[in-house]
């Protein structure tokens, strides 16, 4: 299953890339969060490409992003 986001993620990188002014359209207010994630997305998440948290404070940015 990881391998399917991972593909699709790759996929999304590389839509991104072709149209960088979409960027933030399709990544939304929480890019910064699928970046810590997926690493093929923290070129294209501005300057949140990476997020460090543990614990609660990693869950409760999880649930508050949907994921």
């Amino acid at each position: 299953m990881g391998q399917l986001f991972q593909d699709f993620f790759a996929a999304m990188a590389q839509e991104i890339a072709a149209r960088p002014e979409r960027a933030g359209a399709w990544l939304g207010k929480d890019g910064g969060i699928l970046a810590h994630y997926f690493p093929v997305l923290r070129p294209h998440a501005g300057g949140a490409g990476y997020l460090a948290a543990e614990g609660a404070a990693e869950e409760a940015r999880l649930m508050a992003a949907g994921l």
